[in-house]
C-alpha cells in the first residue's frame, strides 16, 4: 500500500477488495504506468522501474510480496486499464 501512494501522481491510492469464491485485493493508483518490458521484470531482485527515480529503495519489496502470496497459492499481477492509472491484483484463494 505504501508503494501505491509513494508512486501516485496525487500521493492517493485506493483498494478494493472482493470475495467471490476467492478473495481479490485490487491496489491502484494514478500515476506513470509502467512499460511492457518493466513489467517482465517487475518481482525480479533489485529491479526499479524508470518511475523510481529519486525515490528510495532497494528492488525487493515485490519479490517479497510476490513469494509470499505464492507460498499462499496466490497470485500477484500488475495491469494498466487506462493511461494513467496503474493496478496491481492479488488473487488469494
Amino acid at each position: 500500500m505504501e508503494n501505491a501512494i509513494n508512486y501516485s501522481s496525487d500521493s492517493h491510492a485506493s483498494i478494493h477488495i472482493e470475495s467471490q469464491g476467492q478473495l481479490e485485493i485490487y491496489f491502484e493508483n494514478k500515476g506513470k504506468i509502467l512499460t511492457k518490458q518493466e513489467v517482465n521484470y517487475l518481482f525480479k531482485h533489485f529491479f526499479r522501474g524508470g518511475n523510481s527515480k529519486g525515490k528510495k529503495g532497494f528492488g525487493l519489496g515485490l519479490v517479497f510480496v510476490n513469494k509470499i502470496i505464492t507460498m499462499h497459492g496466490g497470485s500477484i499481477t500488475y495491469e494498466s486499464p487506462s493511461k494513467n492509472i496503474n493496478r496491481f491484483r492479488i488473487i488469494l484463494p
